[in-house]
């Protein structure tokens, strides 16, 4: 599984950037760039305080779907890139984010 790197800090599945699903979801089917991709699984956190993931275990290496067909890191719908970076500062969705790792093939 690529190691990820997460900077969406207000999801409640952040915790020290990384993100306690044992799983997520790259979209973009039709992506040509970073920008045409997200992060489906983002859920806002809706503490008013520091967003601490819902679990509380941070998961380094979580199982990385991919729906970006054009990226090169896409084996049959999952991402075999080293490492991924989703990022979205302050995103209080998906629309928000993208796969900073994404590789135009």
């Amino acid at each position: 599984m690529p190691r990820l790197n997460c900077s969406v800090s207000n999801c409640s599945h952040n915790t020290d950037h990384c993100c306690s699903l044992n799983n997520i979801e790259i979209d973009g089917a039709a992506a040509n760039c970073c920008d045409d991709t997200c992060c489906n699984c983002v859920t806002e956190c809706s503490s008013a305080t520091n967003a601490l993931n819902v679990t509380g275990y941070a998961n380094p290496e979580p199982a990385v779907g991919c729906e970006a067909h054009n990226c090169v890191h896409n084996s049959a719908g999952s991402c075999k890139a080293d490492f991924i970076n989703i990022s979205g500062l302050g995103a209080s969705n998906c629309v928000g984010t993208e796969c900073s790792s994404f590789c135009e093939r």
